[in-house]
């Protein structure tokens, strides 16, 4: 069990990534306390984990209150004697789009307050109660965790979609490289999970709750429901082997947590990690399809081809960009062939031939017995030149 020992907290437990993550921790040998609002779910959590034969306690906690969160922490340490793993995962998701077409005068007070409290600020508590614990672990260190989105790249042509909560990701990967460097002195690691399209209740909100305006949107691009609608984004950056059925569980997103934790991943510390259907990408590779094409780089397309009937991979790699949720390449022999892969060198011209030797002469000796009518016998050697 590569969590043997270890002690996790996990914000956002009652459903969904952070549930399953829970279960997966523990299941990996890890003592894990479950954070979130809804206790009548935390309750369930614990009882599962418990009936597997894993060990698990809950909080009830609201990482919009600081007060929670020292208390959830308090009572981990309090339990377990210490905390190596903090999982950073509650969020809020907010408007799908904004309520009205005029933008962000339609977006409440309240909406805004609120998923800066759960998608920024709350984190950065949480990671300072939780980082203050780690610290008493000496050269033990510690990992902090976080739980984003592809919307912390989210492409210009999609910057509608989730207005407030996109941004909120973005900084949740500026935040995880913060962590990193600032704590590096104490071996704190510090890595940043982006799912894409992932089948949660949270999903079945954000399709729920698009505005009237916006469904003549979805009417052209033929999405009929929340699970065509994240096949639509997954579709161009999954395996092969996931084309027909791109769809993303809690658990593929687990998996990934489970290489930051136990320290398998192949991933360094700072990074964020793209997850959709069949693979991971370092963030990285989505940067150049924010904004479209790149004229340094004469790079084709314009941010993201979602035509269902030629779909191309909008990163820079394309295969040979995508890894297990390890962090291990999975075709580590492939070319470079996402949309934003830099042009490839002009072959080289070829060679020029050698130019022709300078003609040599060869010397032939020749040597003739001749023998003469008066039985006089001469032998004759004659030396000449024939040229090549």
């Amino acid at each position: 069990m590569s969590l043997a020992g270890k002690v996790a907290i996990i914000t956002g437990a009652s459903s969904g990534i952070g549930e399953a993550t829970a279960k997966m921790f523990a299941a990996e040998g890890a003592k894990v306390c479950v954070a979130a609002r809804r206790e009548e779910n935390l309750v369930k959590v614990v009882a599962a984990i418990e009936a597997a034969g894993g060990e698990a306690m809950f909080v009830k906690t609201d990482v919009t209150k600081v007060e929670d969160i020292k208390n959830m922490v308090a009572q981990t340490v309090a339990k377990y004697g210490k905390l190596d793993i903090l999982f950073n995962n509650a969020g809020w998701e907010g408007p799908t789009m904004t309520p009205e077409p005029t933008g962000f005068p339609s977006i409440s007070d309240e909406d805004i307050a609120q998923m800066s409290a759960v998608n920024m600020t709350g984190p950065v508590y949480c990671a300072k109660y939780a980082i203050a614990a780690m610290q008493k672990n000496g050269d033990e260190g510690g990992v902090v965790i976080g739980c984003a989105s592809l919307c912390a790249v989210m492409p210009l042509m999609f910057g509608a979609l989730l207005p407030i909560y996109h941004p909120t990701k973005a900084y949740m990967d500026g935040l995880t490289r913060s962590i990193a460097a600032t704590h590096a002195p104490f071996n704190i690691k510090a890595f940043n999970v982006n799912p894409m399209a992932t089948m949660t209740d949270m999903w079945e909100k954000l399709y729920d709750n698009i505005p009237d305006y916006g469904k003549p949107m979805l009417d052209e691009m033929g999405v009929k429901n929340s699970t065509d609608y994240a096949v639509g984004f997954n579709k161009s950056v999954c395996t092969d082997e996931k084309k027909d059925m791109p769809l993303i569980y809690p658990e593929d997103i687990s998996r990934v947590a489970l290489a930051f934790a136990d320290g398998s991943t192949k991933y360094e510390s700072g990074d964020a990690v793209i997850t959709t259907a069949g693979c991971t990408y370092h963030v990285q590779e989505f940067y150049p399809a924010i904004y479209g094409p790149n004229p340094r780089l004469g790079a084709p397309g314009v941010g993201w081809n979602l035509d269902p009937a030629n779909l191309t991979n909008p990163t820079i790699g394309g295969r040979a960009a995508m890894r297990d949720s390890a962090g291990n390449f999975l075709y580590p022999d492939a070319e470079q062939d996402g949309d934003y892969a830099p042009p490839k060198a002009a072959a080289a011209a070829p060679a020029p031939a050698p130019a022709p030797a300078p003609a040599t002469a060869t010397t032939v000796t020749t040597t003739q017995t001749i023998a003469s009518g008066s039985g006089v016998v001469k032998t004759i050697t004659t030396t000449e030149a024939t040229p090549q």
